[in-house]
């Protein structure tokens, strides 16, 4: 990759530690629409990365073949409460945001597992907007509402072997 890409520019040389609070029913309806192959699906997750502070509420959607991601960054005081589906202090309230609470809520989505791993990112050095991900150290633990960070001492490794994506932009 080194004669084609360039070391992402978030983290050191490419290389951070990200961490997402992903959201479920409590029949774990996110979850089975995947493991169903569902084309038309969706997951929120809470996220941060860390190379800083910065916090976002995230929609991944798959409508057919097209994986959608709108994502709107919150102010980390607001974090804890985010988490626990309570009104936001410091925030601006986004279009993204405004949809991620909105489906959370109309949906009854809660807190449902963390999950964290270390992440090698190269970019394309043809400013294409081509991405390769090498996902490392895959591991989780569940969460709930009164749990608004991840508690280090629960993590659990997962034995996934390293993931890796292709990311790109179609016309």
């Amino acid at each position: 990759l080194q004669c084609y890409c360039d070391p992402d520019e978030m983290g050191k040389n490419g290389l951070y530690t990200v961490t997402s609070l992903y959201l479920d029913t409590d029949d774990w309806m996110c979850v089975s629409s995947v493991e169903e192959g569902f084309r038309e699906r969706f997951k929120l997750r809470l996220r941060h990365y860390d190379a800083g502070s910065a916090r976002f509420a995230e929609i991944k959607e798959r409508i057919g073949a097209t994986i959608l991601k709108t994502r709107a960054k919150v102010d980390v005081r607001d974090w804890p409460a985010l988490v626990a589906g309570e009104p936001l202090q410091h925030t601006v309230l986004s279009e993204g945001l405004a949809r991620y609470i909105q489906m959370r809520d109309a949906m009854r989505l809660q807190p449902a597992v963390w999950v964290a791993y270390d992440r090698e990112a190269w970019t394309s050095a043809f400013g294409d907007g081509v991405r390769v991900t090498f996902d490392r150290n895959i591991r989780a633990q569940p969460g709930d509402r009164d749990t608004p960070y991840a508690a280090p001492s629960a993590w659990q490794r997962l034995s996934t072997p390293t993931v890796l994506e292709l990311k790109f932009f179609t016309a």
